[in-house]
């Protein structure tokens, strides 16, 4: 997933994404691999440490993100939107972070709603 370590970065945008989605990892390795909001969070969160941290901090900043940074949130928020319930159903009990997530959508593909099999589709 090229788009999902963005998506994630921006979750202040849309604070749910951030623990529900599936590329969740620390602050610091989504910053070192790069990705659209990146640059912000070297810009506007250089203390922040933690995922709550760099949550807070984004959070406080949304109306100073890039318009990059900005789009790669919407598309979390719309990503989180189409699949909630079926994250929800399906993968309940799978630990968040590491991509554990996505693979567990992709693991039920076949009962998956269409909004969130297109969802998934998209960010890719």
């Amino acid at each position: 997933m090229k788009l999902l370590p963005g998506i994630v970065c921006v979750a202040a945008l849309a604070l749910p994404v951030f623990s529900v989605m599936a590329a969740d990892e620390k602050p610091a390795a989504r910053t070192e691999r790069g990705g659209p909001c990146m640059e912000d969070v070297k810009r506007l969160c250089p203390e922040a440490k933690t995922k709550e941290e760099v949550q807070a901090c984004m959070k406080q900043h949304k109306d100073e993100l890039s318009d990059a940074c900005k789009e790669v949130g919407k598309k979390g928020a719309d990503f989180l939107k189409a699949c909630k319930d079926d994250i929800k159903k399906l993968c309940s009990n799978v630990e968040r972070g590491g991509g554990r997530i996505l693979r567990c959508l992709k693991e039920n593909e076949s009962s998956l709603s269409e909004s969130c099999r297109s969802a998934i589709q998209n960010a890719q």
